[in-house]
Parts: C-alpha cells; sequence; structure tokens
C-alpha cells in the first residue's frame, strides 16, 4: 500500500481539489479506513474471491466510473456480505427481549393531523377565517388556491411535541374539526384546522417488530466488522510511515 494509493483515495472520498482545508484528524481517520479495506481486500483476494470486468460493468454506476474503483468496492462489498456479515440474524427471542427492556425507547408520541392555510398577511387570515367558519367545506379548495404553504392544506401528522409554541398552544384546547384562531408565526400568518388527535402511546411487539429487528441486525453487523478488521489487525504486521505523509498522523483511539 503507497501514499499514492492513499492519495487517491483520499481524492475519491473528499473530491478533488478539497473545498476547504481538510483537517489533520479527518485524513487520519480517512487513512485508517483504507487499511482497513485494504487488508479486507487481501483477505477477499486470499480467499479467491473476485469481481469479473463484466459484473462491474453490469453492477457499476455506469459510463465513466473507474472500473477498478468499481471492483474494488464490488468486492469489499461481497467480501462483507459473504464471509463477515454469513449467517447475522436476530430470533424472535432476542426481538422480545429487546422489547421488554427498553419498551420505554419505542413509545409513540403524542400526535396531531393538522390542515394549514398560511396567509402573509394578518388582514387577509382575519378575512379567510370568518369565510371558513361561514363554509368549513371550503378549507381544502382556499388552501389549494391561497395558501402559501407548499402542502396545499392536505392533512400532516406532527409531534405534538415539536410544534412551534404558538401552535402547539393554539391546538392544545382545540376539538376536532374546529378550526383556530390566527396564528402569527415567523413564516406569515396560519390558520389551522384540526383534523384528529392520537395521544402517546405504548406500541404493541407486533408493531415495532420489524424496527427492533433492523436494529439488532445494525448493531451485530458493525459489531462483526469490527471483530474482523481486528482480528485482521492483529494477525498481520502494518506500520504506518508517518514521516512521509503531507499531515500529522493521529492514531485512533482503541475501541472497546
Amino acid at each position: 500500500m503507497t501514499r499514492d494509493q492513499f492519495a487517491a483515495y483520499l481524492a475519491e472520498a473528499l473530491g478533488e481539489p478539497a473545498q476547504t482545508p481538510v483537517e489533520p484528524e479527518v485524513k487520519s481517520r480517512l487513512l485508517d479506513q483504507f487499511l482497513d479495506e485494504e487488508l479486507l481486500l487481501a483477505e477477499a483476494r486470499r480467499r479467491k474471491l473476485d469481481v469479473s470486468e463484466q459484473e462491474a460493468l453490469t453492477k457499476g454506476p455506469g459510463e465513466g466510473a473507474d472500473p477498478a474503483r468499481v471492483r474494488r468496492a464490488l468486492l469489499l462489498k461481497r467480501f462483507k456480505e459473504e464471509v463477515i456479515l454469513r449467517g447475522v440474524s436476530v430470533s424472535q427471542e432476542e426481538i422480545r427481549r429487546q422489547f421488554e427492556t427498553h419498551v420505554q425507547d419505542y413509545h409513540r408520541p403524542a400526535t396531531v393531523v393538522l390542515r394549514k392555510v398560511l396567509l402573509d398577511s394578518a388582514e387577509e387570515a382575519r378575512d379567510v377565517r370568518r369565510e371558513l367558519q361561514d363554509a368549513p367545506a371550503k378549507f381544502e379548495t382556499i388552501a389549494e388556491t391561497r395558501s402559501l404553504s407548499p402542502d396545499g392544506g392536505q392533512p400532516q401528522a406532527y409531534d405534538e411535541s415539536v410544534l412551534p409554541d404558538s401552535l402547539r398552544q393554539a391546538v392544545a384546547s382545540m376539538r376536532e374539526g374546529e378550526l383556530s384562531p390566527v396564528i402569527e408565526d415567523p413564516q406569515g400568518f396560519f390558520i389551522v384546522k384540526l383534523e384528529g388527535r392520537q395521544p402517546e402511546r405504548a406500541p404493541s411487539l407486533q408493531e415495532v417488530s420489524k424496527e427492533i429487528e433492523l436494529h439488532l441486525l445494525q448493531e451485530k453487523s458493525q459489531q462483526r466488522y469490527k471483530e474482523a478488521v481486528a482480528s485482521l489487525h492483529q494477525s498481520t504486521s502494518l506500520e504506518i510511515f508517518a514521516d512521509k505523509l503531507d499531515f500529522t498522523y493521529r492514531s485512533r483511539k482503541p475501541t472497546s
């Protein structure tokens, strides 16, 4: 592995030329990543894994891509999938245990479904509100034709706790189907219709099973990858000639 190879890797990662100066810490971590990947590639080749030119053309990003870089990326992907992550799975028991141990993490926040009309003057907003009080069925038409809001007055669900203060206070006391007063906001003047409300609730295991499975698969995959890289470092004599680099290399912190 040479400095020129790393320079090409760096240029691909950061763009060439870099728009702003790159800190030594960033370059150091990219060098670590480059060395990790080179160890993985060497092990892939030792195991007789390969990516053909035809496969690179078929699965690559298309015309203009560097064939060598495409084959490198595809070989890394193949090695991770077929060797490092082979057999990684999550059982139903692990999903259940994760749910019971961290049930609070999966609570669904209180949400409100709102339709909004956004106008740029208080006077126009008051006129529109009076019109809607007299003809509530015109809300959608008015929202589509007069609102400045890009959602066109379509119903949108919001986490009630993260609504802007002015909007949250108005919505808190509203009943379903009710119009808010004119609400002043940095964007303009809102008229809001409350379409529905869902209180905070604890979901069932069935509702969040897929979410938990994905989370656990990601955790296991990351751990398996770290272990594979650590094992290759332990079995390989690798030396960084820091004095040959054009930046001050900063050793990575050991991970647990």
